[in-house]
């Protein structure tokens, strides 16, 4: 009879080690492929997350009409939409999470609503999103982006991915609603100093700002007075009235604000109204009528008639000339002027009339 022989307890023993070694070995190698593979599915979500968040962020930028972000490294993203319904549009970052928020805000319409939109997923959290505004003279500003974005994985397993760009403007600023500050008399429109606007075209209204007395200002400001009910501007550092304040007007009449005497072809008159020159009148009323020099003064009832109603002058007061004169009744006599107020002839003190007696 045949006996059968089995394992012995040593090569039992051996051949159980030898199979978990290889058995260990085989899931160590298993386990390092799921570990590497899902690594890389959570790499790949992480790009794939970062690089859309990137191009959501540039599409907006391109697309608006002005950035509001600070030219300071700050958290949230703000932009000036055409579209009003879109109007202002804001990337920020909540709880780890991308968001956007696009619309204005229903009370203050500056601001972006409350409600926003998730740009990220469950899957990755957003670690960091920076928006910084860089103006360039002449050209349309830029937004510098840098946004990280990481797994949810902790220890060996976390993976981040980082992104940094410059995206630029291709649109001017048009809006196409009211542009109003969100408070009184606080904000400036192009006044900074050394960087200005170089012309503006209404085709309205141009509203200046009422003011009761002379503000600090510099060459070239122009304001309203209320005080003086007059419009004032600043020139060689100096204020002054402008244009029309120096004549008012009341009902039908207009009269000078000039406290001093008026000159018509003279820079020095000397009296109330001086006229260098030929002037013409149809009926001239006055208490009192002189010679040129101011003097012989004499009233219109001494001179025989209530107005005078017409004078003409043929020359120019040389010898020869021709002087008609009449005193509230047709020409009495035309009288030759000899160089001398001879046949009691005398000119009226502004030189507009003459009358004999």
């Amino acid at each position: 009879m045949k006996r059968t022989r089995g394992f012995s307890l040593l090569e039992t023993l051996l051949y159980l080690g030898i199979f978990a070694i290889i058995g260990g070995s085989l899931f160590g190698i298993l386990t390092n492929v799921v570990r590497i593979s899902t690594q890389e599915i959570s790499g790949d979500e992480v790009s794939s997350q970062l690089q859309f968040a990137m191009e959501t962020v540039s599409r907006l930028v391109r697309e608006s009409s002005a950035i509001e972000t600070a030219t300071t490294t700050t958290g949230t993203l703000k932009l000036r939409m055409n579209d009003p319904a879109l109007d202002p549009t804001c990337i920020f970052v909540e709880d780890g999470v991308l968001k956007m928020s696009s619309g204005p805000d229903e009370f203050q319409k500056q601001n972006c609503a409350s409600a926003s939109t998730d740009l990220t997923t469950s899957k990755v959290i957003v670690d960091t999103a920076f928006f910084k505004r860089v103006e360039f003279p002449g050209g349309h500003d830029q937004v510098a982006v840098d946004l990280q974005f990481s797994n949810t994985a902790t220890g060996p397993s976390k993976i981040s991915r980082a992104l940094r760009s410059g995206i630029s403007r291709v649109s001017a600023a048009t809006f196409d609603s009211d542009l109003l500050p969100n408070a009184d008399n606080s904000y400036e429109v192009g006044f900074s100093g050394t960087k200005r606007w170089k012309n503006i075209s209404l085709s309205n209204l141009l509203n200046l700002g009422v003011i009761s007395s002379d503000p600090s200002g510099i060459d070239g400001s122009i304001y309203y007075n209320s005080t003086s009910k007059s419009f004032r501007g600043k020139a060689n550092g100096t204020w002054g009235d402008l244009g029309s304040s120096l004549w008012l007007a009341t009902s039908t009449n207009m009269y000078s604000n000039v406290a001093g005497n008026v000159g018509i072809g003279t820079t020095n008159p000397g009296a109330k109204l001086d006229v260098n020159g030929i002037a013409k009148a149809t009926q001239v009323n006055s208490g009192n009528y002189c010679d040129d020099s101011g003097s012989n003064c004499k009233t219109i009832a001494a001179m025989g008639g209530s107005t005078i109603t017409a004078v003409s002058f043929a020359g120019a007061n040389t010898t020869g000339d021709a002087i008609c004169v009449s005193v509230g009744k047709s020409c009495i006599t035309t009288y030759n002027y000899n160089g001398a107020y001879n046949v009691a002839c005398y000119y009226t003190h502004v030189g507009i009339a003459a009358y004999c007696y």
